[in-house]
């Protein structure tokens, strides 16, 4: 989660929370009232939170579907990560790709082996945003 996710995730949960302390009060006399007041509050405010947190990945797949063009690119690392947490891997490959004669530095995403270091790839990347692509595959 980006760090402006971070903070639309916790205006959206905060707001509620000072909104029903405002209206019931610290020291209110029936606590399962307030308690059920601050639930229907929590229920009414959830859905709104949603769209700000997933707006960005949004805007991206629009930009790249609106200004789609396709260049090439080269694979300059490989890497994994692994997660303790949850016990799992992630794949990922450094890519560089040219737009206007300017190499762009990206990283994505990739199943075990996938790629491997200077392996030619074919990159889909938004003429509008050049920092918005997505990995087509490999160059033949």
């Amino acid at each position: 989660m980006g760090e402006l996710q971070s903070v639309v995730l916790l205006l959206c949960l905060g707001i509620p929370i000072g909104i029903v302390i405002m209206w019931v009060g610290i020291n209110a006399k029936n606590k399962w009232k307030d308690f059920i007041s601050f639930i229907k509050v929590m229920l009414i405010a959830t859905p709104f939170c949603f769209p700000p947190l997933d707006f960005p990945s949004m805007y991206m797949e629009y930009n790249l579907q609106k200004y789609k063009t396709m260049t090439s690119g080269i694979v300059t690392n490989t890497f994994s990560k692994y997660y303790s947490r949850g016990g799992t891997t992630s794949y990922w490959a450094d890519i560089d790709y040219y737009y206007n004669g300017q190499v762009v530095k990206g990283q994505c995403w990739m199943n075990p082996g996938e790629y491997k270091i200077g392996d030619s790839v074919l990159v889909f990347y938004s003429s509008d945003i050049p920092e918005f692509y997505e990995l087509a595959g490999k160059k033949h």
